[in-house]
């Protein structure tokens, strides 16, 4: 099946990440899918972050960038999204990758199924072997195109609420006013389960499409 060209929003919040930022915008650059645009929130960065994705925006005319007072990862979200364009929306991170072809893999299968909602797979790097994640497709339904939420649900033990792990239709955000709330950390927990109560069926796609970034000091790995 033929690819569409409906335009994809990429929302990546940043905060002080001048080590990451430029690998993690490249590589949705140079997806195989072209008709993106990538809305680099900065979350008020006091590093090279803001100069990095500068730099890059000049010769990368789908590149925007935002800047903000340091306000959260959830604000920063919202921000992107609210400016956002794009027939479906990607929320992702700035220290992190993505498969080369895994956005034109999304749009494919969203297309053809025509569900607001798409869960997919993910790894880690440098592998952490003490970290129990399980960001896999779920083995009961890990061969479906879609399934009944019930269905998703069933088994609380598989259903990841990171958002990274989900691509949305924005229609389907806005209308469902779904933000994310500020001043919280792990913001997904929140998140994550609203989107569920909202639809009756998700679109699986049995694929490791992100990269996840292990750092130790990351807000996710962190115990306060």
């Amino acid at each position: 099946m033929e690819t569409s060209n409906s335009l994809v929003s990429i929302i990546i919040p940043a905060f002080n990440i001048e080590k990451y930022i430029s690998q993690s915008i490249n590589s949705m650059v140079n997806q195989t899918y072209h008709n993106l645009e990538i809305i680099v929130v900065d979350d008020g960065s006091t590093d090279s972050t803001a100069s990095i994705v500068k730099a890059l925006a000049l010769n990368e005319k789908r590149i925007r960038y935002i800047y903000e007072k340091n306000s959260g990862l959830s604000v920063a979200r919202n921000s992107g999204l609210e400016i956002a364009n794009g027939e479906f929306v990607y929320f992702f991170d700035g220290d992190d990758l993505f498969s080369t072809d895994g956005i034109k893999k999304l749009v494919d299968l969203s297309e053809k199924i025509n569900i607001p909602v798409i869960r997919f797979g993910a790894y880690s790097f440098p592998k952490a072997e003490k970290l129990n994640e399980k960001f896999e497709i779920p083995i009961s339904i890990h061969e479906k195109q879609s399934v009944s939420i019930n269905k998703y649900i069933e088994n609380p033990s598989t259903v990841r609420v990171p958002v990274w792990l989900y691509f949305f239709r924005r229609k389907f955000l806005k209308d469902n006013n779904l933000n994310f709330f500020p001043n919280i950390l792990h913001e997904d927990e929140l998140f994550t389960p609203l989107v569920l109560l909202r639809i009756d069926r998700i679109g699986i796609l049995d694929e490791k499409l992100f990269h996840r970034r292990i750092r130790k000091n990351s807000i996710m790995n962190r115990s306060d």
